[in-house]
């Protein structure tokens, strides 16, 4: 980013969002990029309360009707779902997205990071890899070359996407979970961790094991 720090409003008040507000001071201890506000959450017992030194402001609505501007955003919630359907209300109010991308991630010159997603410590994004927005790719995982994550996908961390595979939006892959070559996930599945996708997975389905095979039908998926 070369533009100067800008205010950022990080959405969910939980483990995930205050690794993403630790990743933030990481970016800026290199280079000044962003101005954390706090968080917002729509839990009220947490307001007032502070995550890794930032304030947890109230609800999304709340917190943005009292700004004389409107800041950026960037989710950080794991939940899927619960990611889209907050990032749809931070949309419609007039937010913009911003990715957060951690110092140490090692990252090919054609890759590409899609706005609103949160890439952290040690991952690798290959060749032509692409992702999409509001992704979440967590600590230590690999995006192979040619790969494509689909928007509000989330990589746990030791996940293993190899070269040429496709998540589809929503697609989940638990932690130290493994996609062979090529191999497609339905949108809004679920690999389970440590299992390994050998073939493609249908949509709204969790699979488990190694080889992965289908358990269930999830209830809940868009």
């Amino acid at each position: 980013m070369d533009h100067n720090p800008v205010e950022v409003l990080i959405l969910g008040g939980g483990g995930l969002a205050q690794e993403v507000a630790w990743v933030m001071d990481r970016c800026n201890a290199v280079h000044p990029q962003y101005i954390p506000l706090g968080y917002c959450d729509d839990d009220p017992a947490k307001h007032g309360q502070s995550l890794h030194g930032y304030p947890i402001l109230g609800s999304l609505e709340s917190v943005v009707e009292s700004m004389k501007t409107a800041p950026y955003y960037i989710g950080g919630i794991g939940d899927n779902v619960h990611r889209k359907s907050i990032v749809d209300r931070a949309n419609a109010l007039g937010l913009k997205p911003i990715s957060v991308v951690d110092p140490s991630v090692i990252t090919a010159p054609n890759a590409e990071v899609g706005p609103g997603s949160y890439i952290a410590a040690g991952c690798i994004l290959s060749p032509n890899g692409k992702i999409g927005a509001h992704v979440i790719v967590n600590q230590h995982c690999t995006i192979g070359h040619d790969s494509h994550i689909g928007d509000f996908a989330q990589v746990c961390p030791g996940g293993r996407v190899s070269g040429a595979s496709v998540l589809e939006e929503g697609a989940f892959i638990g932690s130290n979970g493994v996609v062979a070559p090529g191999v497609r996930l339905g949108a809004w599945s679920v690999l389970s961790a440590a299992a390994f996708a050998l073939k493609d997975t249908p949509p709204g389905t969790t699979s488990l094991g190694a080889p992965a095979r289908v358990l269930y039908r999830n209830s809940k998926s868009t």
